[in-house]
């Protein structure tokens, strides 16, 4: 199925809830495609006229051809919903889904006003998923801090500069440099910070560069609440003249993407731990936060607002807050 999502593929933890909450054949279970059949044959089967049987035959086969078919509609068209968005249907709420698909918009075209939105329904599933995996984060982020150790966010990255290399430079400064400064919000020192650098150029699959950087031999360490800038340095023309001359001819698209990876305490212990609680939840946090703020007192109006300004990610799993690290562009 395509990448590009509407509506969230629902968590393990997010089907189960809704299971349990909605209950009764009456409602369809897309806790797999097998489930989804089943309870569509029950749906069928249930209180139905004839003319309702028609018209539901001719949504599941619609739906049928959207998402379960070789080769479904849902791999061409960015603006279709994840087929588990029936999950808990009714079968009226199923029927006017599937009508709905009917009128989504073709491939290229700016969704400017969703076929399925405004549906109070779906936008208090888009708001219960949120706010659970909202709590999970928070629980996950808590977890760590109990333990003694320290999370990404307590290190937040607040300003970022890149100046590419120059070749009107004598030739030991003809290099390129990754200016960082680090907050420690944390309440201890911070010794020996380590980052990841990586140069991304959309249209390429690998890192155009990816390089770590260790300040093992920082002389005093960063205090709690004391703004740290480091300088990062690579790819000089005398040591590494591929990189060089392609950090020279960078692409105004190119994203610069840069991460703390590790941090010691002065007893040399690494005291970050990044693997519980990682940049991209700490970003998923943030995103959460913002689309939970957004949908909260309308979402009996609600509709997802891809267009430029609007809250980047809501309702929309492809786009930029799912980036990992600080990105920039040159």
């Amino acid at each position: 199925m395509s990448n590009k999502k509407l509506i969230p593929r629902l968590s393990a933890i997010g089907l189960a809830l809704s299971l349990a909450a909605c209950g009764g054949a009456n409602r369809l279970d897309a806790t797999s495609s097998e489930t989804l059949k089943h309870s569509l044959d029950l749906a069928r089967s249930g209180y139905l006229t004839q003319a309702e049987r028609d018209r539901f035959d001719q949504a599941r086969t619609h739906y049928e051809a959207t998402y379960l078919q070789p080769n479904p509609a849902i791999d061409s068209n960015p603006y279709l919903p994840e087929w588990d968005i029936v999950h808990g249907m009714r079968t009226g709420e199923f029927l006017r889904f599937v009508e709905g698909l009917q009128r989504t918009s073709e491939r290229g075209q700016p969704l400017e006003a969703s076929p399925v939105f405004p549906s109070a329904a779906l936008t208090s599933k888009l708001l219960e998923q949120y706010e659970l995996e909202r709590t999970l984060l928070i629980e996950a982020r808590d977890r760590i801090q109990d333990s003694g150790k320290n999370t990404i966010n307590q290190y937040p990255i607040v300003d970022f500069a890149f100046i590419p290399p120059r070749r009107d430079l004598p030739v030991e400064f003809d290099k390129a440099q990754f200016i960082v400064s680090l907050r420690n919000d944390s309440g201890f020192d911070a010794y020996r910070p380590s980052f990841t650098v990586a140069i991304r150029d959309p249209s390429e699959d690998t890192p155009l560069l990816e390089r770590t950087f260790s300040f093992d031999k920082l002389d005093e360490p960063i205090a709690p609440g004391e703004t740290r800038m480091l300088e990062m340095s690579c790819c000089g023309v005398a040591t590494d003249p591929y990189h060089n001359r392609l950090l020279k001819q960078l692409s105004q698209d190119a994203l610069i993407e840069v991460n703390l990876t590790s941090v010691m305490n002065h007893g040399a212990l690494k005291i970050l731990d990044t693997e519980g609680f990682a940049m991209k939840d700490f970003l998923r946090l943030g995103l959460l936060n913002r689309c939970i703020k957004e949908i909260e007192g309308q979402v009996s109006k609600w509709v997802p607002r891809p267009e430029a300004g609007a809250p980047e990610g809501c309702g929309d799993e492809s786009r930029s807050d799912m980036k990992l690290g600080l990105a920039h562009t040159p």
